[in-house]
C-alpha cells in the first residue's frame, strides 16, 4: 500500500492542520450542519490508498471493488442474490488473531430452514465462540450453540440430532479431542473420539518428513462416518486415505476400500482423498485423478465406472452424480456412468485461492444447481466465485451474489441461500480508483469517475484535487494530478504534470492559493505539454492554475529515491515526512521544515534514527507529530511515533509506547489517533489503531466490535462525522474501511 497523508481544507482529513494554520482558500460550505455518520464497515478488493471528508461526503482513493463487508457469510436471495440481512458476523481466526477475518469452508443444514458453519473464525457477534456456530434460517446465531473449537474446522457432516465435525483442532469443549470429534446439535460435545493414524509426509531437499493426519472429505448414514484424506489408519486399524467409522463407538467397521498405492497419491505415492458422497446404497469417492464407487458396507468397487478427474466435491439429486474441481464441473448417470449433457462450462481464475480455476461446492436443485468456487465465468456468463446454473444444460442464470472471495460453502433454505469462505462481501460493485460514501446513511453513492491509479486526496474548496501515478483521468490525457469539481462531479480543467516514477504523487496538501505535492516523482511541469522543471519528491502548484510554483527544498537521497509520504500546512509554510537525507543540501534525515519560499529551516532538526522513515505528521500550535518507523527521535528513545516541539525538533515527554510503526496521525483537538503495523501500545493490546491523550500519551479506551479491532494498518485515519474512518487488512487481499462512531 502506498502511505499517504494529506491535509484538507474545511474539512480537515488525513493529518491535522494546526490551529495558526491560515488559509485564503474558501473552505467548502455545507447546505447544513452534517449529520453524525454511522457505524459501517466496507470491503474493497484492492488498497485503500487515501481518505478525504467534504461534508457528509467520505472520499477514498484506490481500492477496486467495494461493498458492505459481510465477513466470510452472507446469506442473500435464492432469486436474485440481492443480500439479505443476516445478524451473525463472524471475525478473527482461532489460528491468527491479526486477521480480521479468515474463511468459513463447511456449511451443512440443520434440517430446520438453518446451518451449522465452521471455519477458522474466533468470534461470532461479541462471543467468542471460534470454529463452529450455528445461524438460524432467519439469520441470527444461536447463541445457546458454542462448542469452541481450538482450531480451523474444515469438514461437517450431520446424521439426525448428531454433527460429526474434522479439522485442524486439538480440543473442543476444553476436551482433548484431535482432528475428530462429534457434537450434539444443542453444543454438547459427545464421547465419539476416534483416533487417526498419522502418516509420513514426503521430505523435501532441507526438511525431512513428518508424521500428520489431517481429513479432507467427510461422509456419513445412519451405519458409518466416512472419512477421507491423509492418514495411515484409525485406532490402530490400517485404513490409508479413507475408513469407515461406527457412528456410535467411533470404532472402525470392517469397510476396507484398500486404496493402492499411486491412487489419487501425494508426491510419494500415497492415496489421499478429497471428496466422499454417502448414501445407504453406495460411496462415491473422489481425490487427485480419481472417482470410484464402493460398496458403502465392504470397500469393493460396485461400478459404474467413472473417469479418473481431479474431484474436489461431489453431490447428488436423484439419478444424478455431480463433480467438481479444478476441471469445473460435470454431472454423470449413477446408473451407467455416462456423462451427461449438463455443461457449465467452468472458465477462469479469479483470485489467490486456488493455483487454477475451480469448482470448491455444488448444490443441486429441482431445476437449478449452485455452485462456488473460484471462477470468472460460468454457463456462458461472467460469474465470479458463485452461479446459479440450469440444471439440464448448464446455462447461467440471473442469480448473481457477486461475491468477493472463493465461495467454499453454500446452503440453501427457503429463498434464501447462505454463501461462506473466503469472502468479505456480497453485492460487490466496480470502482476505478475513486469511491464515494454517504457518511450518515452508510450508502455507497453512485459519483464513479475512471482514475484509476489514484494514491491521494485533498480538498480545496469545491474541488478534489487528486495525486498519483495515472496517465488518464476519465479518459483525458493527466500527468498524475487531476481536480474534479464536486458538485458536477466532472473533471476540470486543472492538469500540471509530475514526472513518473514508482507511484508518481503519494501526498498532498492545499493551504491558500497553494497544493503541495509530494512522492517519489522527478519534475513537475504547468502542464502535460509544458516544460518540466526540477523537483524531486515535493513540489508546490497554484491551486487555480496550475502553474508549478518556484518552491523547492531540494531534497535528496543517499542511496536511492526520494519519496515524500507525508505534508502538514502551518501558516508559515510545510512540514515535509519521508525518505530522505537532505534538504537543500544540509542534513535533515526523514523530516524537515520548509517555508513558503521552499527554504528548509537550520533550526527545526527532529532527526529519527539512520534506519527511521516518517510515514505521517500532524502540526498543532506549538509541536509536531511524527509517526513512521524509527528507534529514537528528537534527541530521544521513542519508538513509532514521537512529539517534538515546533521551535528546534526536541522531544517532549509525550512517550507512546508502540511496539511497530505508525503510518497515519489524527489530532483531533486532545486526542491523538494514530494507524499503523503495530500490535501493543503500552503493553496493551491495539491491532492497529489507536488513540492517545494528545499531551500524556496515555492510551484512551475505543468502542470497538471484535470486528472493528480485529486489524487495522497500514494506514489511513481521519477524525469526521464524530467517528474514526479508519482502513486495514482484511482476509485475502483486499482491504477494509471501517467508520467507527466516537465517544467523548
Amino acid at each position: 500500500m502506498v502511505i499517504a497523508c494529506l491535509v484538507v481544507l474545511g474539512t480537515t482529513a488525513g493529518c491535522a492542520l494546526g490551529e495558526d494554520d491560515q488559509t485564503s482558500t474558501e473552505a467548502p460550505q455545507c447546505a447544513s450542519t452534517p449529520r453524525s455518520f454511522v457505524r459501517q464497515a466496507w470491503a474493497f478488493s484492492g488498497e485503500v490508498q487515501d481518505v478525504a471528508v467534504r461534508c457528509e461526503t467520505i472520499y477514498v482513493a484506490g481500492g477496486g471493488s467495494i461493498g458492505r463487508r459481510t465477513g466470510p457469510l452472507a446469506l442473500v436471495s435464492a432469486a436474485s442474490g440481492a443480500r439479505r440481512g443476516l445478524a451473525a458476523e463472524l471475525t478473527g481466526a482461532v489460528d491468527d488473531t491479526s486477521l480480521a477475518e479468515a474463511p468459513v469452508e463447511a456449511v451443512v443444514d440443520d434440517g430446520h430452514g438453518g446451518w451449522y458453519v465452521g471455519g477458522s473464525f474466533a468470534f461470532v457477534d461479541e462471543t467468542h465462540c471460534p470454529g463452529l456456530t450455528h445461524v438460524t434460517g432467519r439469520g441470527q446465531v444461536d447463541q445457546k450453540f458454542c462448542p469452541k473449537v481450538d482450531g480451523p474446522v474444515h469438514e461437517l457432516v450431520r446424521i439426525g440430532n448428531t454433527l460429526y465435525v474434522a479439522g485442524d483442532f486439538s480440543h473442543v469443549a476444553g476436551r482433548p479431542r484431535k482432528t475428530l470429534a462429534a457434537v450434539s446439535t444443542s453444543g454438547l460435545l459427545l464421547p465419539w473420539a476416534p483416533r487417526l493414524e498419522p502418516k509420513l509426509t514426503c521430505p523435501d531437499r532441507d526438511e525431512p518428513g513428518v508424521l500428520t493426519a489431517s481429513v479432507s472429505a467427510l461422509g456419513a448414514t445412519s451405519s458409518a462416518v466416512y472419512v477421507g484424506g491423509f492418514f495411515s489408519g484409525a485406532s490402530g486399524v490400517a485404513r490409508p486415505a479413507l475408513v469407515a467409522l461406527d457412528p456410535r463407538t467411533g470404532v472402525p467397521t470392517r469397510f476396507d476400500a484398500a486404496l493402492e498405492r499411486g491412487l489419487g497419491a501425494d508426491d510419494c505415492g500415497g492415496p489421499i482423498v478429497t471428496a466422499l458422497l454417502a448414501t445407504s446404497r453406495r460411496l462415491v469417492v473422489g481425490g487427485p485423478a480419481f472417482l470410484r464407487v464402493m460398496d458403502p458396507t465392504t470397500g469393493a468397487e460396485i461400478g459404474p465406472r467413472l473417469p479418473n478427474l481431479n474431484v474436489s466435491t461431489l453431490a447428488a439429486r436423484a439419478s444424478r452424480l455431480y463433480a467438481g474441481g479444478v476441471f469445473g464441473a460435470a454431472a454423470f448417470d449413477l446408473g451407467s456412468g455416462a456423462r451427461l449433457q449438463w455443461r457449465p462450462r467452468i472458465r477462469g481464475r479469479v483470485c489467490c485461492f486456488a493455483q487454477d480455476r475451480s469448482v470448491e461446492i455444488i448444490v443441486p436443485m429441482a431445476n437449478k444447481v449452485y455452485l462456488g468456487g473460484n471462477f470468472a465465468t460460468a454457463g456462458g456468463a461472467a460469474r465470479k466465485f458463485a452461479a446459479a446454473v440450469d440444471a439440464d444444460a448448464g446455462d447461467a442464470l440471473a442469480w448473481d451474489p457477486h461475491p468477493n472471495g472463493p465461495v467454499l460453502g453454500l446452503g440453501t433454505g427457503g429463498h434464501q441461500v447462505l454463501i461462506a469462505g473466503a469472502l468479505t462481501s456480497v453485492n460487490v460493485v466496480r470502482r476505478n480508483g475513486l469511491v464515494a460514501i454517504d457518511g450518515p446513511a452508510g450508502r455507497l453513492m453512485e459519483w464513479a469517475p475512471r482514475a484509476v491509479g489514484t494514491n491521494a486526496l485533498a480538498l480545496v474548496g469545491d474541488r478534489l484535487i487528486i495525486g498519483g501515478n495515472f496517465k488518464r483521468v476519465e479518459g483525458e490525457p493527466r500527468g498524475g494530478l487531476a481536480s474534479f469539481h464536486l458538485e458536477t462531479g466532472e473533471l476540470d480543467g486543472w492538469s500540471p504534470a509530475v514526472g513518473r516514477n514508482n507511484y508518481g504523487v503519494t501526498a498532498l496538501a492545499a493551504s491558500g492559493e497553494r497544493v503541495y505535492a509530494g512522492g517519489d516523482f522527478i519534475g513537475a511541469a504547468s502542464a502535460l505539454d509544458a516544460e518540466s522543471l526540477p523537483r524531486n519528491g515535493a513540489a508546490a502548484f497554484d491551486a487555480e492554475s496550475g502553474e508549478v510554483l518556484d518552491w523547492d527544498p531540494t531534497l535528496d537521497e543517499e542511496t536511492g529515491d526520494v519519496h515524500v509520504h507525508a505534508i502538514a500546512t502551518t501558516a508559515d509554510g510545510v512540514y515535509l515526512g519521508g525518505e530522505f537525507d537532505t534538504a537543500a543540501g544540509i542534513d535533515h534525515r526523514g523530516a524537515v521544515a520548509v517555508d513558503r519560499d521552499g527554504t528548509p529551516s537550520s533550526e527545526w532538526v527532529p532527526d529519527p534514527d539512520d534506519l527511521g522513515f516518517v510515514y505521517a505528521l500532524a502540526s498543532g500550535p506549538h509541536s509536531v507529530y511524527l509517526g513512521g518507523w524509527f528507534a529514537t527521535a528528537g534527541g530521544a528513545r521513542r519508538s513509532g511515533v514521537a512529539e517534538v516541539s515546533a521551535v528546534a525538533g526536541r522531544a517532549t515527554d509525550f512517550d507512546a509506547g508502540v511496539v511497530g510503526e505508525v503510518e497515519a496521525l489524527w489530532l483531533e483537538k486532545d486526542r491523538l489517533f494514530l494507524a499503523g503495523d503495530f500490535a501493543t501500545i503500552q503493553s496493551r493490546p491495539r491491532a492497529g489503531f489507536a488513540a492517545l491523550d494528545a499531551a500524556s500519551g496515555r492510551l484512551l479506551p475505543l468502542d470497538q466490535s471484535p470486528s472493528d479491532r480485529a486489524r487495522f494498518g497500514p494506514g489511513t485515519v481521519v477524525v469526521a462525522g464524530g467517528a474514526a474512518i479508519v482502513d486495514g487488512f482484511i482476509q485475502g487481499n483486499g482491504e477494509q474501511l471501517v467508520v467507527m462512531p466516537l465517544a467523548r
